[in-house]
């Protein structure tokens, strides 16, 4: 099944009725909330950094790529430059 992940965890925790800390951590859904705040920092950090990268670079950097555990190619936008996210499986 594919995984879900939402970009906030507190929509998600009153989504599924966790009010507060201790609730959250009693229960049963801790890891992958956890697991998709971890998630969703990462690439909010690897976004910027590769628009930061871009800036820096201009007309010098040719392709900007982020590596994924996905299995397909896709293209993104940061600000006005593309990149593409590749499945790192396709080097293994």
């Amino acid at each position: 099944m594919p995984k879900l992940n939402f970009i906030d965890t507190g929509l998600a925790c009153h989504l599924l009725g966790l009010r507060d800390a201790d609730q959250v951590l009693a229960s049963q859904y801790y890891g992958g909330l956890l697991k998709n705040l971890i998630f969703m920092e990462l690439c909010k950090q690897d976004f910027k950094a590769l628009g930061k990268l871009a800036e820096y670079a201009g007309s010098r950097l040719i392709q900007g790529i982020l590596f994924y555990t996905g299995k397909d190619i896709l293209p993104f936008r940061v600000g006005d430059r593309a990149f593409h996210a590749v499945p790192v499986g396709l080097f293994i």
